[in-house]
């Protein structure tokens, strides 16, 4: 039989301390031996450990400016079971800063100029030790980082008079030559050296930013091209760093499938194939198809990197859409064009050129519609991710066409949508979404479906199916606006880490010229949300008020919330 140990804890003997609290308490009882120790130690050896007390606790003072403590110790022995010590500590007035000179011996910086008018070390505030030592730090990592790589310290003194109620700080920084970016070497031989150059957002002959260099890095890797980057650098004569680029290639190619469901689409099955690296000249090709009960869509792209690669692209694209949702128009869309994007900071432009082949079956009559449409569109995103994401994301849309240039209709579209998420209480969150659109031309019936208006769906209204808001043709199926107004306010309450209840109330219509009066659809309902690993999975229990004969509705989709 194996022996059964029994491991009791040692009881540790109760320190207090009276006159301090918080972080200064802590911090006396981390200098303090006596704190350690458990009843059972010696007498002898508490009584050695507790003359080592005063001069522990006057030095954990000190980082708080306290140099002129008053300590009253005692050390009771009286209860057999286990030894007491007591100290009351009165700190004293704390000392304070009656001059503090912080200068730099050679080049000024901007940045290292402003870091030393907005000092924590100032004249009469009280001298404490962590504020000085993180400034210190701070002043020069910042000048190593501005490119200043042979920065040092010549003076780096703290003076506290013999009667220890002021003290007095020297820093005086060399910071030397500041260095510039010397040679760019890079191993990239699958990228062309254009490409490269556009690609490193640091030239030869740049002031060296640490920072920037760090920049550099993860946009390469963000780039796509490249699975692993490292940058080296290696100070030269003159004052240069010249910097290696050591890169491993991307798998080029990706090909991924999926399948879901959603009462706007039904049930789906999609694919997406891309490739990453087609030539030197860092080109790539896209591609995406998705069939579904309700919508078939399928589009190939081809992108050229722009003068910014990780911001700028050009792109040539071709593809094809079916539309059947049983209460709206059966369509068919075939699309060609051209586009750019261009990003800066949290905005977004993709003026676009396309040309559309729209095939609208209605009762008794099958049209073939054509228009070129140029375009300009505008987006905002600003995000903060995570399990409950917040932020706002808008977009803004402007196209046209002519019957004079290849189209069979004239016309003039705006639309814009707009989508805001926000914390009220905790995780508790409100979000807002609307949609608008104005569509002006003087034959309707000649404008492609692509380019009219439809509402109503899981993204809409809900409580209505979807796209069957609007006009109606003869055959009692949606056939688009010319205009159109949505609305959505949505209350998302936790109630478990990855699961939300939510209320939502929804209000929208689309409309012809001149029609904006008489009875708007509105709805509202209850849903759950789970927060899958996918993304947040949603389910939505939509009660139609105005504008249905259904009593009630059921949505379900997956996706970002933003």
């Amino acid at each position: 039989m194996l022996p059964i140990i029994f491991l009791m804890s040692q009881a540790m003997a109760k320190v207090d301390l009276e006159g301090v609290d918080g972080i200064v308490a802590d911090n006396v009882r981390q200098f303090l031996t006596l704190s350690t120790l458990p009843c059972t130690t010696r007498p002898s050896e508490v009584r050695r450990l507790f003359r080592r007390a005063l001069p522990q606790i006057a030095e954990a003072l000190e980082p708080f400016g306290y140099y002129r403590p008053e300590i009253e110790p005692n050390l009771d022995f009286s209860d057999a079971a286990c030894w007491r010590a007591s100290f009351r500590i009165r700190p004293g007035d704390p000392v304070l800063l009656q001059r503090v000179v912080t200068q730099v011996d050679g080049m000024s910086h901007a940045r290292i100029d402003e870091l030393i008018r907005n000092t924590p070390l100032r004249n009469g505030e009280v001298f404490e030790h962590q504020l000085y030592e993180t400034f210190r730090e701070k002043l020069l990592r910042l000048a190593l980082d501005s490119g200043f790589l042979d920065a040092t310290y010549t003076v780096r003194s703290v003076e506290v008079n013999e009667a220890k109620t002021g003290a007095d700080i020297t820093l005086t920084l060399r910071t030397g030559e500041r260095y510039r970016i010397g040679t760019i070497n890079n191993d990239v031989d699958f990228l062309n050296d254009q490409l490269m150059q556009r690609l490193v957002s640091i030239t030869s002959g740049d002031w060296v930013e640490r920072r920037q260099l760090g920049v550099v890095q993860q946009e390469l890797v963000r780039s796509g091209y490249f699975s692993a980057v490292e940058i080296q650098s290696e100070p030269v004569a003159d004052a240069r760093l010249d910097i290696s680029i050591l890169a491993t290639k991307q798998v080029p190619r990706e090909l991924s499938v999926g399948a879901g469901v959603s009462s706007d689409l039904g049930i789906y099955v999609s694919s997406d194939y891309s490739n990453r690296l087609l030539n030197r000249r860092g080109h790539q090709f896209n591609g995406h198809v998705q069939v579904g009960t309700t919508e078939q869509e399928g589009q190939v792209e081809y992108r050229m990197p722009g003068g910014r690669p990780l911001l700028d692209w050009y792109s040539v694209y071709l593809g094809a859409k079916v539309v059947d949702s049983n209460d709206a128009i059966r369509t068919s869309a075939f699309n060609v064009g051209v586009r750019s994007s261009r990003s800066k900071g949290k905005w977004r432009v993709e003026p676009f050129l396309g040309l559309t082949l729209d095939r609208s079956d209605e009762p008794d009559r099958r049209s073939d519609l054509l228009a070129l449409v140029p375009g300009v569109s505008f987006g905002f995103r600003q995000v903060k991710e995570g399990i409950r994401a917040t932020g706002l994301t808008a977009q803004l849309e402007v196209a046209g066409a002519s019957s004079s240039i290849i189209s069979d209709a004239t016309f003039a579209r705006v639309s814009a949508r707009a989508k805001t998420i926000f914390r009220v209480y905790q995780e508790s969150r409100i979000i807002l979404r609307g949609e608008a659109g104005y569509l002006q031309t003087a034959t309707l019936e000649r404008v492609p479906t692509n380019w009219r208006f439809f509402a109503g769906g899981d993204q809409s209204v809900r409580g209505f199916a979807y796209r069957t808001l609007g006009p109606t043709n003869a055959d009692n199926e949606a056939s688009g606006g010319e205009w159109l107004a949505t609305g959505s306010v949505e209350f998302d309450i936790p109630v478990a880490s990855s699961w939300s209840a939510a209320w939502f109330f929804d209000a929208g219509n689309v409309g012809t010229q001149g029609k904006f009066g008489g009875t708007w659809p509105t709805s509202t309902g209850f849903g759950v949300r789970w927060y899958s690993p996918l993304g947040p999975l949603r389910l939505d229990l939509a009660l139609p008020l105005q504008g249905s004969e259904d009593t009630f509705r059921i949505h379900f989709n997956l996706g970002p919330d933003l």
